[in-house]
């Protein structure tokens, strides 16, 4: 196996880039693309007060990874026994189920109780690793955390439509849990307890805490016109 250990929620550009190595790793080792996940996300377990709210469930994540050519995702359950596994214990795990043949791993990738593993302990340990550069985007590091305001579209039974899209925790009202919000333009109905497929498009700018309401009320109206610029000449 040519694997790829992380939490991968959302499955971002910066995701698909580590996926698209370790696929190309796998044909390159004669192997085939494996991918370790964790359910639930690892800060839940260790850090409760800031679990995030995951930005996909776990079988539109598996759904996402299997279409980017993973052909083995397998979902650990994270627990405080897990966590508290050395990296050769971990290690140790995996190989009893797999061969492990090569690893692709991220610039920051730690794993093991108190990190203690990463790229350099595998190498160390005989393994091939392929450390994979920060993954950029219009100029910045992405991370799941960093999926803020965007510009996309929003599927949903009455059809597909731009929406002015938000992936924050609404500073402006104190807001602590992750929130995903989309703000579908050209539409009026009812859509809340409904299921509805996004899809993002262009990064607009980062979380902002306003000083007042109004002053929110006025950059949505600029974040609706930007997408509609942004938006509308893709769908032609």
């Amino acid at each position: 196996m040519a694997v790829t250990v992380g939490s991968f929620d959302g499955v971002h550009l910066g995701h698909a880039d580590v996926i698209r190595r370790t696929v190309a790793a796998a044909g390159q080792a004669d192997a085939q693309p494996a991918l370790i996940t964790f359910e639930p996300h690892p800060r839940c377990v260790l850090d409760p007060a800031n679990c995030p709210q995951s930005i996909t469930t776990l079988q539109e994540k598996l759904t996402l990874l299997e279409a980017a050519g993973i052909e083995h995702a397998i979902v650990l359950t994270f627990d405080r026994a897990l966590s508290s596994l050395s990296p050769s214990e971990f290690v140790d795990r995996l190989k009893a189920v797999m061969d492990l043949r090569r690893w692709v791993v991220g610039f920051d990738f730690a794993f093991g109780r108190q990190r203690a593993g990463n790229s350099e302990w595998l190498r160390s340990n005989g393994f091939e690793v392929d450390v994979v550069p920060p993954f950029t985007f219009e100029g910045k590091s992405l991370h799941s955390s960093d999926i803020r305001r965007l510009a996309g579209r929003a599927r949903a039974a009455e059809g597909d439509f731009i929406a002015a899209l938000s992936v924050g925790y609404r500073p402006t009202f104190g807001g602590t849990q992750l929130r995903v919000e989309g703000f579908l333009l050209d539409f009026e109905g009812d859509l809340y307890q409904r299921r509805l497929e996004l899809r993002f498009l262009k990064y607009l700018h980062p979380d902002i805490r306003f000083d007042t309401p109004a002053d929110l009320v006025q950059q949505l109206k600029r974040d609706v016109a930007d997408t509609r610029r942004i938006v509308q000449p893709l769908a032609k």
